[in-house]
Order: C-alpha cells, then sequence, then structure tokens
C-alpha cells in the first residue's frame, strides 16, 4: 500500500525527535488488534505527539472521531515474525507511555529495518474520509502558532514543494524501468495535485491529470529531444503548478495530514491510551 504524504516525508530521526514517550520494555503483542491495527495506532500515536496537542484538544477529537473515522473493514492477514510483532508492540507502548525519546527512536528504527528485512506489506492504508476533509480545517484553526511551527520543523530540508517534486520527475522519468515508472508517476501526480490543491478533491485530480501528461511527453523524449525541450517542459509545469504561495502549501500540508489522523479508524484508540497518561 502506498504511504501518505506525511508518513513518507517525516523521517524516522525527525520522528524520534518529536516524540517525549518512555518505553517499557519488550512486551508479546495484546490478543485482539492485529498487527494492521496495531501499525494503525502506532500512525495515530506519533502524529498525536507530532502535533502536541494538548489534553483538551485531544477531548475534541475523541467527540469527533466516531464521524470522521472511515470503517475499519476486513483487512489482508499479515505473516511477521514475533520479534517484529514484539517490536511494534513495545513501540506502541512506548508512544502512549510519554517519556523516553530515545527508547522511541530505538523501537522505531528497529521496526524499520524488520520491516525491511522479511519484506512486510502492512495492509494500514488509511482512505480519507469526507467528514475528515470537512473537519480537518477546523481542527487546524484549533492549534497554536507554536504547535504548527513545530510540527513543519520536524520536516526539515524534506518539506515537500510542488513545483521541485514536478520538476524532479521530468529529470527521472526517462531512465525508469516501467513499474518504477508507474510508481513514481502515481506519486508524483497524486502529491503535486495535493500539495497544490489542498483538500479540494476535484481540482487536486484535474492537477494530477495534467502531471500524468506531462510526465508521459518527457518520458517520451530520447536525450538530445530532452535536452531541447526541457525548457518548454519546465515551463508547463510552472504553468500546472501556478502561483501557489509557500504558506498556502504548508497549510495544505497540514490539513491533509489531519484529515489522513481524521480518518485513521485506531484514533479513538489511541487518544483513549493518550489520555490515560
Amino acid at each position: 500500500m502506498r504511504i501518505p504524504l506525511s508518513a513518507r516525508l517525516l523521517s524516522t530521526a525527525a520522528i524520534g525527535l518529536a516524540l517525549s514517550f518512555s518505553g517499557k520494555g519488550d512486551e508479546r503483542p495484546r490478543r485482539g488488534p492485529t498487527i494492521n491495527d496495531l501499525s494503525l495506532e502506532v500512525v495515530a500515536l506519533q502524529s498525536l505527539h507530532q502535533f502536541q496537542f494538548k489534553p483538551e484538544q485531544l477531548q475534541v477529537l475523541r467527540t469527533l472521531s466516531p464521524e470522521t473515522t472511515m470503517e475499519a473493514g476486513a483487512r489482508q492477514a499479515v505473516k511477521a515474525s514475533d520479534e517484529f510483532q514484539r517490536t511494534l508492540a513495545s513501540l506502541r507502548t512506548a508512544l502512549a507511555d510519554a517519556g523516553n525519546a530515545e527508547r522511541i527512536q530505538e523501537l522505531q528504527e528497529k521496526m524499520d529495518k524488520l520491516r525491511t528485512a522479511e519484506k512486510l506489506e502492512l495492509d494500514d492504508s488509511v482512505e480519507i474520509t469526507e467528514a475528515a476533509l470537512k473537519r480537518a480545517p477546523e481542527i487546524m484553526k484549533m492549534l497554536s502558532a507554536r504547535q504548527i511551527a513545530g510540527y513543519v520543523a520536524l520536516y526539515g530540508d524534506e518539506f515537500p514543494d510542488p513545483l521541485e517534486l514536478l520538476l524532479e520527475g521530468l529529470a527521472k522519468v526517462r531512465g525508469l524501468k516501467d513499474k518504477e515508472w508507474e510508481q513514481l508517476r502515481q506519486d508524483v501526480a497524486e502529491d503535486v495535485g495535493n500539495l497544490t490543491a489542498g483538500l479540494d478533491s476535484e481540482k487536486a485530480g484535474q492537477i494530477s491529470d495534467q502531471v500524468i501528461q506531462l510526465l508521459i511527453r518527457a518520458r517520451a523524449l530520447k536525450e538530445p529531444e530532452f535536452k531541447k525541450e526541457r525548457a518548454d517542459l519546465e515551463k508547463s509545469a510552472r504553468e500546472i503548478v501556478g502561483n501557489i504561495g509557500a504558506l498556502d502549501v504548508i497549510r495544505h500540508v497540514i490539513e491533509r495530514s489531519l484529515a489522513e489522523l481524521l480518518s485513521n479508524p485506531r484514533l479513538p484508540m489511541a487518544i483513549d491510551a493518550r489520555l490515560k497518561k
């Protein structure tokens, strides 16, 4: 499953920096929640702390969650090693406990390595709901300037820029194999659309379609042709992105991140775990 933009761009180091939780040692996963459930809950807990939600704000999110979260539904069962399951459960506990950033960092890195080594494809994607799209701007208005600045700072030099993403895509597409090309085309088109249009799904879709057509055009060119037409391709890229301002891009990133959080089916459990602490 494709990792949402916000999750893909926040590095493990940034996540570790943002988290001020303490772990209580390894534990085996609880009966009930599946591996996918625990993964979704970990993502929700990470987001809650990245935004530094205060208890009263958590209460608002908890009240809205029955309205905004997607249906849990059936998910593809995942086979993972006992070590991965223990690490995932320990990470969830550490995130909920609050206090030890180093422990969080250690568990996050260990889980990432195990996931890569075992080639795990968790069925933990989140589909943003209409209710979450509606409520996300309201939640953003509830955040303080300090909370917004702290969240943006987590990205560091990796904060996304729609024009940069599109220009980089133009330079890469011709040398990729078919499968890699299809993935890059999908990612760049979706990201540029969301960064430029924000929560306006119709407009984001229109921009994504234009991005795909431009990338197809660039891929079809041979090297001499690409060099000759590069200036024109870049001009088209700028026209697609338009005059979107930096503050608008920041707002779009934050609103979409909040919409993903509000849609997470394990958000109520994550909030309950945090409020207990």
